[in-house]
């Protein structure tokens, strides 16, 4: 559960929830009532976007400041903060250094005051325990841009979690990470998340069409009842587990903002008070009793301060009482019913102004070229041993040829002119184009003389294959280790002798199937590696040994086929590097190389490693340290500045950014060419910095 550096000093004390999460951010505002110990929700803010550390704190900020624009206007805005941050973030049970430095940034430019933080699916554990009364059996999916984060809990408590690489499809990346969790019953029920709530719905279709009973990795039970998880539950899950720990609650409660009255107020309140807020009506021309014949407009703010945001809250006030005390009583129509008409034209004119003012929203993407530099070093790198292994099967078209068929045979008479002769079965006999035979038995002849030669019948087959065994009739043969004394002649032809080639499997065949089968496996041993490796670590891959088990061809040498098929299991052994200490490395070779106006981003390094020695978990490598660099941008700057602008006059001040190329406007709605302009408020202009590709 949650890691805390202090307890609540007093009762009723506000809080901030910031949830992190790869690409999205959100926040919220709460309190522990010190009577009924409920955590009491006040404001929680839409998701912010984000992909890299500048765009993380614009975004936090316009969260933060969506967030105090709920507030009620008694209520201070707090500084004491309760962190939520994906599983992917901790290892044993602290923040990782490279996310801790991240979150120091915010605090120190948000001016906001650590007060400690909850992995996120553990407070949506905790959360769900709370609303059904039970503790949770059940898979936590966090569905990422680049990594899925399940976690699997049993009663409440966590079994352990895995972060899988993204592919093509969620629904195997989902069995891959469950597939980790050997020799464990998984539940079925699954609970998805992220920041974005539109893709929800079409990863729960995709897991919900899939067939679960046929997946030969995992073995479910029952078939997966999908739940979504509302980025609004997560909020209040982080919320309520920091007000657990912080001030014992055991509930939280939250009204969202359409179903409470505007700044904390009640309706009657507003209709019996109205005359109270002279000062708020009469900047917009009015009193609470009376219409002003003379209206001026109010002056039009520059920018989007804090005292602009409580102008136009007041401003919703007001307008909000106005509404309703017309709806509540019956007016006086005034005599001059040009004064009629002009007090309509300025309550036009005022909502349309509010509404131009805060309503338009816009994009903008800078796009920059990076800057590429490199540098070279021996440097020794403290390692740690990684494996894992890899199987498949492949299958290739047979190149290997053989001759098949069958021997001739046939019958011969042996001729004897000298004295009695036993001859052995196995006995070669040959005719005069040097065609072998061979006698089928032992023969025994009687003694002889050249002019009555004693004379045998024997049955011969020849030694070969092939029809050029058959011979005709008249063939006369010699006998091996006998002299010509003893000959033999056939009486008739011989006959059954053929032959034909076929496709079969070759030495080389295996061979080369072999060699293929084990580079795919290789190659995908290290991908796997890699999909494997928490984030903070780098895998060495000139450091990565491979060794080949279990192989089963499905057809031996020499075997007629037309294909053949090979199962094969690789053993990948590997080393990985801590990607924070190969940061410092790399920062130290590449330092002299990072002018000014351009920054060194950890995520923008890659590695190339040429192994000179290991010794135990020490390895000593050359490495290429290749960088993008990327203009260092302040888009909270940027984004002030062109507030307010014409689109000619934005696009001039964004090209004065470092590396600019182009630029892209987008605003959620069209509006004529005279009004529009850049939003007024800052929070309303999503600012992007992207590399030229």
């Amino acid at each position: 559960m949650p890691v805390f550096v202090e307890s609540m000093q007093k009762s009723n004390d506000y809080f901030w929830s910031l949830i992190i999460e790869p690409s999205w951010v959100q926040a919220s505002i709460w309190y522990v009532d010190s009577e009924s110990k409920k955590a009491e929700v006040v404001a929680v803010s839409p998701p912010g976007h984000w992909e890299n550390e500048e765009e993380l704190l614009a975004s936090s900020d316009a969260c933060l400041s969506s967030a105090v624009s709920e507030l009620p206007e008694d209520i201070t805005e707090p500084t004491k903060t309760v962190f939520g941050v994906s599983p992917s973030w901790v290892e044993e049970g602290q923040i990782k250094d490279e996310y801790l430095e991240k979150i120091k940034t915010l605090c120190g430019k948000l001016s906001l005051v650590p007060s400690g933080f909850v992995v996120l699916t553990e407070a949506i554990a905790y959360f769900i325990k709370a609303q059904e009364g039970a503790p949770i059996s059940g898979v936590l999916i966090g569905i990422g841009a680049e990594v899925l984060d399940i976690s699997v809990f049993k009663l409440g408590n966590l079994v352990g979690t895995v972060s899988v690489a993204r592919s093509v499809s969620v629904t195997e990346d989902v069995v891959e990470g469950l597939a980790r969790f050997k020799g464990q019953d998984i539940p079925s029920r699954f609970l998805i998340y992220d920041g974005k709530e539109g893709q929800l719905n079409e990863v729960k279709n995709e897991l919900t069409s899939f067939d679960w009973t046929s997946s030969d990795k995992v073995k479910l039970l029952h078939i997966p009842k999908i739940e979504i998880i509302e980025p609004r539950e997560k909020v209040l899950a982080v919320s309520l587990a920091g007000a657990s720990e912080i001030g014992e609650a055991s509930a939280i409660e939250f009204e969202p903002r359409e179903e409470r009255p505007e700044a904390g107020f009640k309706m009657e309140e507003i209709e019996s008070n109205v005359e109270e807020v002279p000062d708020e009506a009469s900047a917009f021309g009015f009193t609470a009793n009376e219409i002003k014949e003379e209206f001026e407009p109010p002056p039009v703010p520059l920018v989007s301060t804090p005292q602009n945001l409580e102008v136009l809250n007041k401003a919703k006030l007001f307008a909000l009482g106005i509404w309703h005390k017309i709806d509540n009583f019956e007016p006086k129509v005034p005599k001059n019913s040009f004064l009629v008409g002009l007090v309509g034209l300025a309550t036009i004119f005022i909502l349309g102004f509010v509404a131009w003012w805060v309503m338009p929203k816009a994009t903008v993407t800078i796009y920059v070229s990076p800057k590429k530099v490199d540098a070279e070093d021996t440097v020794s790198i403290k390692t740690k041993a990684v494996s894992i292994e890899t199987e498949g099967d492949k299958t290739m078209s047979v190149t290997g040829t053989k001759t098949i068929g069958d021997r001739a045979k046939g019958g011969v008479t042996i001729y004897n002119a000298s004295s009695d002769r036993t001859i052995d079965s196995g006995t070669k006999i040959t005719n005069s184009s040097g065609l072998v035979f061979t006698l089928d038995s032992n023969i025994s002849i009687a003694s002889g003389s050249a002019s009555t030669p004693s004379t045998t019948s024997a049955s011969v087959t020849a030694v070969d294959i092939g029809a050029q065994y058959n011979l005709a009739s008249g063939a006369t043969f010699s006998i091996s280790g006998f002299t010509s004394s003893i000959d033999a002649k056939n009486e008739s032809a011989f006959s059954g002798g053929s032959s034909t080639e076929i496709t079969a499997v070759s030495e080389g065949d295996r061979k080369d199937l072999l060699a293929s089968l084990t580079k795919e496996l290789i190659e995908k041993g290290k991908d796997k590696l890699m999909e494997d490796l928490p984030t903070s670590e780098v895998l060495i891959e000139d450091a990565t040994t491979a060794t080949a088990s279990a192989i089963n061809f499905d057809h031996k040498v020499g075997d007629e086929a037309s294909n053949l098929k090979l199962s094969l299991t690789v053993k990948t052994n590997g080393f990985s590097a801590s990607k924070g200490d190969l940061g410092k490395l790399a920062e130290n070779a590449l330092r002299d190389k990072v002018t000014g106006g351009f920054v060194l981003r950890p995520d923008q390094i890659k590695y190339q490693f040429e192994v000179v020695s290991k010794k135990k978990d020490i390895i000593e490598a050359k490495v290429r340290f290749t960088a993008n660099l990327l203009p260092e941008i302040n888009i909270t700057e940027i984004a002030k500045k062109i507030v307010g602008k014409s689109r000619s006059s934005a696009e001039d001040i964004l090209s004065l950014t470092p590396g600019y190329t182009r630029n892209e406007i987008k605003f959620n709605f069209s509006l004529p060419s005279f009004l529009a302009t850049l939003p007024h408020l800052v929070k309303n202009i999503t600012l992007e910095v992207a590399a030229e590709k």
